[in-house]
Formats: C-alpha cells, structure tokens, sequence
C-alpha cells in the first residue's frame, strides 16, 4: 500500500517542529506577560516581537497540520526565521543572562529533525555563531559594565556539546 503525502517523513517532521514551536511561541507570549524584561527599555519591543513569534507559530502549524505537502521552501524559511528571532530576543533580553537561550537548541534539533546529522552541525554553528553575535553586540550596545565571561562561554559549551550528540545521534537516523 503507497504512503500517503501527509504521512511523509518530511510532513511529519514539519508537524512535529510546528507543534514545538508553538508550544515556545505560547511559553514566551505568557513570560513577557508575566515578567518585565530587562533591560525595561526593551520591553515594549520584546512583547510586539513575541507575539508577533506567536502568531507566525499559530500560522506556520496551520499551515503545516491543514496541508497534505509541505513546500520545500518552508523548512529553510522557518528556520531562518526562528534564528532571527531567537537572536534579538538574545539581543534585547540583558544577553548571556538572557531565558531565551534554549529557543537556539530548539532550532538545533529542528534541524537534526529535518536534515539529520549535518542539519544539526549547520543549525548548530549558525545557532552558537547567532548567540555569541547577539550577546556580544547586546553587552556592547548596552554598555551595562557587567558582562560576565564564565555565563558567556557556559551556554556556548552548551550549544555545542547538544550539536555535537546531535550530529552524531542525526547521523545514525538513516
């Protein structure tokens, strides 16, 4: 018996990253309702870009639950997108010190989930190279004075330990 399209592995895999993504969009929409960002100057920001998040979650989950194929272009265009936004939230939520931070290994297993093994080196790096960007640019634009080395490096270990069990683990997929 032939496979139907909406039980394909890559419509699954969309299914699976939409769900998770809105479950994040939904968890951040509440803890920018819930707690002032810091820095406060920020704040009205975060909350427009968060629910701004959410409503793109609520449309790509839609999207991808409502139909039976899922447009090549989708994965890449999402993934670029969750990047982006991760890293501003990095950038405009007081960086290295930032609750954002596990939005990047989100992406990086979204990544695994779509491309295996290579897809989480590549989410991975972009992930670490996008984190260490925002966080660098937040404590120098933000010149608070207070940028701590050792909670700095401590999540870029971090990115990289889970893309390297990743990789590994996305390469054994197949």
């Amino acid at each position: 018996m032939a496979e139907r399209n909406e039980y394909s592995p890559p419509n699954r895999a969309e299914r699976v990253i939409s769900a998770g993504r809105l479950l994040l969009a939904v968890l951040l929409a509440v803890a920018v309702v819930v707690d002032v960002t810091e820095p406060e100057a920020y704040a009205p920001i975060v909350r427009m870009l968060a629910f701004s998040y959410l409503a793109f979650a609520l449309a790509i989950a839609v999207l991808t639950w409502t139909r039976q194929v899922t447009t090549r272009g989708v994965p890449i265009a999402t993934q670029v997108t969750d990047l982006v936004l991760f890293s501003a939230f990095m950038y405009l939520t007081d960086g290295a010190r930032s609750p954002f931070f596990p939005y990047f290994v989100f992406s990086t297993i979204a990544g695994t989930i779509r491309w295996d093994g290579r897809g989480a080196l590549l989410t991975g790096a972009a992930a670490l190279i996008a984190y260490v960007a925002a966080t660098l640019m937040g404590a120098t634009s933000q010149a608070t004075g207070d940028f701590n080395t050792a909670e700095f490096i401590a999540p870029c270990t971090q990115l990289a330990l889970v893309t390297g069990l990743l990789a590994h683990l996305g390469s054994h997929h197949r």
